[in-house]
């Protein structure tokens, strides 16, 4: 199931760096960044020691050769940053604790979602741990699953039995009911990272610029950022899925022009919306619909 997945995922990234290397580059790195602090993950740095301690973040952190210097280490790991890729892990990893997985069955599935897919090369000793964690990252199947299908919109799910069987699911293939079916007759818990990640971004807890929210958006989703930015639209009004409308005014003040900007990127990553109508400078209109701007072609 992991390979059959990751070799198509694999062939539209290759198809995607072809084409949009630089666009790519932003992309992933806004993925595998440390950016986040251990307050913002949502737990606190003793439960995060303690999940590392247990081997269930995806890169263990290692201890030192003395005691006094492995606890020194411990301590300072996490005051540190971590990725988006990281961060929604451990929201997966909460919830299968809390669903009662055992942690040995954690650790497993951990170990399968986070081996490397492409081999890093011997001679990156030179990097530093971060550097190599960043690497790893963005070369692990959770990752390349995350990047995958945060891209383009598309809703995924990990299903987890008590037994340690799992399966992850996309919810737009022919094939998930038969993926359900399979664990109909198993006690499972069924995990939707999309909407995990979907949460993770839109929490107020976060302080993020505008250019990160527009870095992790569908490349049609940018273009119309980008023209919003470039002064062509004087309104835009996101039509939200609740029902509710909610406009933006594109002035000459530059710094709300730019908290605008970080709303509606926001607003697009969230998936709250249904269309996006711009009335452009000359009163002209023009309106996109959500699922025009997110589809695969």
């Amino acid at each position: 199931m992991i390979n059959q997945l990751l070799n198509q995922i694999s062939k539209d990234f290759k198809e995607l760096k072809d084409a949009i290397t630089e666009q790519y580059e932003f992309y992933i790195s806004a993925f595998t960044a440390l950016l986040f602090t251990s307050r913002q993950t949502g737990y606190t740095r003793k439960e995060l020691s303690t999940w590392n301690k247990a081997d269930l973040l995806p890169y263990k952190i290692s201890k030192s050769e003395t005691k006094e210097e492995s606890n020194a280490r411990i301590i300072s790991s996490f005051w540190r940053r971590y990725s988006l890729i990281e961060c929604v892990w451990i929201k997966v990893v909460v919830k299968l604790l809390r669903f009662g997985i055992n942690e040995a069955l954690i650790v497993d599935l951990k170990n399968q979602l986070f081996q490397q897919v492409d081999s890093i090369e011997k001679n990156d000793t030179e990097l530093t741990p971060d550097e190599k964690k960043v690497k790893q990252l963005r070369e692990s199947h959770f990752g390349k699953f995350l990047m995958y299908t945060t891209k383009y919109h598309i809703e995924f799910s990990i299903l987890v039995s008590e037994s340690g069987e799992f399966a992850i699911v996309n919810h737009d293939s022919p094939s998930v009911v038969d993926i359900y079916k399979s664990f109909s007759e198993k006690t499972y818990v069924a995990i939707n990272v999309t909407s995990l990640i979907k949460s993770f971004i839109g929490s107020d807890e976060l302080s993020l610029d505008a250019d990160y929210y527009v870095s992790i958006l569908h490349p049609k989703e940018r273009e119309v950022i980008q023209k919003i930015k470039q002064n062509a639209f004087k309104q835009v009004t996101l039509s939200l899925k609740d029902g509710s409308i909610t406009h933006y005014y594109i002035t000459k003040d530059r710094e709300a022009n730019e908290l605008a900007i970080k709303n509606i990127a926001r607003m697009l990553k969230k998936e709250d919306y249904q269309s996006i109508q711009c009335i452009g400078i000359d009163d002209s209109v023009v309106s996109y619909e959500e699922e025009a701007l997110t589809s695969l072609v």
